[in-house]
């Protein structure tokens, strides 16, 4: 523990402080309770884990490749939802769980039923991962 300073020092004043550097300030690994650790929690679960991650993904397939698989899949999306809306819309069903009935049984009502679940579980999961990473 150093001394406190004395009279003849002065007080300390941010000027005494060591200086950080730019690149220390910005680069330096986020600590846990830091205030970039709160933005970047806040903007993942703003923005999505999947969008984040898409600059590592294209960095291990490839620039062409990486474009060419984003695009399919948003085509394939875009599809999709054309197809779940059209298929709504004719049916005049307002819920995915009741259009899947409609279409394909009980059997299939029940399986999404249990698909919305899993996916809303391991959503809940991964909040309390990110929560408790950076709370506890």
């Amino acid at each position: 523990m150093q001394p406190s300073p004395t009279l003849s020092e002065g007080p300390m004043t941010p000027s005494r402080l060591p200086a950080r550097t730019c690149f220390n300030k910005y680069f330096a690994p986020i600590g846990p309770g830091s205030s970039r650790g709160a933005l970047f929690n806040m903007s993942s679960s703003a923005i999505g884990a999947g969008l984040l991650s898409l600059p590592y993904a294209i960095s291990h397939c490839g620039l062409i490749l990486g474009l060419i698989l984003i695009v399919l899949g948003a085509v394939s999306s875009a599809l999709y939802y054309r197809i779940v809306i059209k298929g709504m819309d004719e049916s005049n069903i307002s819920t995915f769980i009741d259009l899947a009935n409609k279409l394909f049984g009980n059997c299939a009502k029940v399986v999404v039923e249990i698909l919305i679940i899993v996916t809303l579980f391991g959503l809940i999961c991964a909040y309390l991962t990110i929560v408790c990473n950076y709370v506890c």
